[in-house]
């Protein structure tokens, strides 16, 4: 690709230089937002997880307590 920009005359070359550098930052900026929604996804389903944990953990505190049954 290089040895292409490398013929051509140096204000097309200068240009389809530019245009590279554009189309890599906007990839570039699609990229992390991909990443952060996928980041986002998975913090979201690990907080609902946790707390379909806690919230179960405190059923069966709650459950031992009825039983008179001491649970950490």
């Amino acid at each position: 690709m290089l040895r292409r920009f490398g013929r051509m005359q140096p204000g097309i070359r200068h240009e389809a230089l530019a245009m590279a550098r554009k189309d890599v930052d906007e990839l570039r900026v699609e990229l992390a937002s991909e990443f952060n929604a996928s980041l986002l996804y998975r913090l979201v389903q690990r907080s609902r997880r946790l707390a379909g944990r806690e919230s179960a953990s405190a059923a069966k505190r709650a459950a031992s307590a009825d039983a008179g049954i001491r649970v950490a």
